[in-house]
């Protein structure tokens, strides 16, 4: 029987090769050698929990690589700790009397130095990732530090190593309608959501992405900690300060947005939820672009079970590209600059959305407009340049929209024209809770960042380069490699030729010699007779 992990996390946190709630799939990268494994954690709440021993076979007849094992370790007060394998096929390859063992820690020790049921062995704990938190480590408080709530996803206020922290933590929605099997399933792809999001967060830093901090998946519920966004949201700001934002404000928001955006679109992501909800406010007035990969796509937008707050759907309507909304829909880096000219559209309209009136626009009407590629009129305060790249953002093939990279380059031009106030005169100098940059400090911030962006341009080009000069040298070796066999064939060959010619010549030596002998034998038997003759006549004489 299994154990809810929260009665003995402490001794698992101490061992490097827990990982938490890991998902399967995720196994595959993490364990690429024989004999690696590590233990994992499965379900969706305490009470069902159950964990995982997953390890990289040691043994393969063939020339794929080794399977990932995946062995229950069950737990009981009474017998300790067990291990069931099964194979993939879910047959039971366990003893007819498994071994038990007082302590985790003690049965991987054992399975290091004994087989496992299908004769593999465990060599290498696969340590976790420098970004695993477990829940001892944070604080919050679920009744009064909320700031925020998703569709599957609620966001607290909370505390890590003594500084103040955003912490989402993964709830799915609980409808009193919705049969078990129904939450379970929504309970588990909001993990999985969660999960993903977190492993994209940990590879990414930028002065406007979301600061990511870590994962804490010891045990439900799974919760990305990251940083505390205290200026609030852009669509917030926007609605409270209205026109006492300035245009060259308001540049500034956009040429943050898109460089946290071509930032995002270099490391061949795709964002999929660009909107101004998802644009937050650092302590220090730096726009940051938050929420990745929680947006999922539907094939049908007029889903039947689609339903929200004020008729919207799950699915961000309003903000999506036309290839999007068709039956076999698709979703690129170029339906994101279709997203960023909305979000232009909201900062120049004061946070209203596009048909922003839900009874003159159902949801209907405008999937068929977005399809069309009929987007409204830019708002009135928007300048003449921005309206062009607001509308090149909106051509209905994706093709033809500009990059990221040549989006935030215009508007690095336009802010030529329409200079930003000092932040110290900014509207966010106003909100509570932001203290700006000064203007020092912020050109510093960009510098570095740049200079970031330059050395980790250069690093892949680097490592480019070494992989091209690698298989490059692989190459001449090849080429060294058969022209070295051809000469020693050649060679070879020309040894066998010379070894017969030289043994047809002593052939036809020893032929020519012994025809010479025979000759003279001959020749000598006949010439002695004569001379025999002779001297005998002239003896007579």
């Amino acid at each position: 029987m299994s154990r809810e992990p929260s009665r003995y996390s402490s001794d698992l946190i101490e061992q490097d090769w827990y990982h938490g709630m890991v998902l399967e799939e995720h196994c595959t990268k993490l364990l690429r050698k024989r004999g690696d494994f590590l233990v994992r954690a499965v379900g969706e709440t305490a009470d069902s929990i159950k964990l995982i021993l997953s390890v990289r076979s040691t043994k393969s007849s063939s020339a794929l690589p080794c399977p990932i094992l995946h062995l229950n370790l069950d737990h009981s007060e009474q017998n300790g700790w067990t291990l069931e394998a099964k194979d993939s096929a879910g047959k039971d390859g366990s003893d007819s009397k498994p071994k038990c063992f007082p302590t985790l820690a003690k049965l991987i020790q054992n399975y290091k130095e004994h087989s496992l049921p299908d004769a593999s062995r465990l060599i290498r704990g696969c340590p976790r990732p420098p970004w695993f938190i477990s829940h001892s480590q944070m604080k919050f408080y679920s009744h009064g530090d909320r700031i925020g709530s998703g569709n599957f996803c609620v966001v607290y206020k909370g505390n890590y190593k003594r500084c103040d922290v955003a912490i989402k933590v993964c709830q799915p929605r609980n409808e009193q309608t919705a049969s078990e099997d129904v939450e379970h399933r929504r309970a588990a792809n909001a993990k999985r959501q969660l999960l993903q999001e977190g492993s994209i967060m940990a590879n990414l830093t930028h002065p406007n992405i979301i600061t990511f901090i870590g994962i804490c998946c010891d045990q439900p519920p799974v919760c990305i900690v990251m940083e505390l966004c205290t200026g609030g949201s852009l669509i917030e700001h926007l609605f409270k300060f209205g026109d006492e934002i300035s245009i060259g404000e308001r540049v500034e928001y956009c040429n943050q947005a898109s460089n946290g955006m071509a930032y995002l679109h270099s490391k061949n992501l795709v964002h999929r939820d660009l909107a101004a909800r998802n644009c937050l406010f650092n302590v220090y007035g730096i726009l940051k672009i938050a929420d990745f990969g929680l947006s999922k796509i539907l094939n049908n937008v007029l889903d039947k079970n689609a339903k929200g707050k004020g008729g919207d759907l799950p699915i961000p309507l309003r903000w999506m590209a036309p290839e999007g909304l068709r039956e076999a829909a698709t979703v690129s880096q170029k339906s994101d600059v279709w997203s960023f000219g909305v979000v232009m559209f909201e900062i120049f309209n004061n946070g209203q959305r596009p048909w922003n009136n839900d009874d003159e626009w159902p949801l209907k009407r405008i999937a068929t407009h977005i399809r069309k590629g009929i987007m409204p009129v830019p708002p009135e305060k928007t300048p003449e340049s921005l309206k062009q790249l607001m509308k090149a953002c909106w051509r209905l093939d994706p093709a033809e929209r500009s990059s990221f990279a040549e989006i935030n380059n215009t508007i690095r031009k336009i802010k030529c024209d329409f200079a930003a106030p000092l932040p110290a005169e900014s509207t966010l100098a106003k909100v509570k809770g932001v203290r700006p940059l000064s203007l020092d400090e912020y050109v510093i911030l960009v510098e570095k960042a740049r200079v970031e962006e330059r050395e980790d341009s250069c690093l892949s080009s680097a490592q480019s380069m070494k992989s091209q000069k690698t298989t490059r040298s692989r190459l001449i070796s090849m080429q060294r490699s058969r022209k070295s066999r051809i000469i020693r064939r050649t060679d070879r060959t020309e040894n066998i030729g010379s070894q017969m010619s030289k043994t047809r010549s002593v052939a036809r030596r020893s032929s020519h010699s012994r025809k010479r002998r025979s000759e003279t034998e001959g020749g000598y038997k006949h010439k002695g007779n004569d001379g025999l003759d002779h001297q005998q006549e002239c003896h007579k004489q």
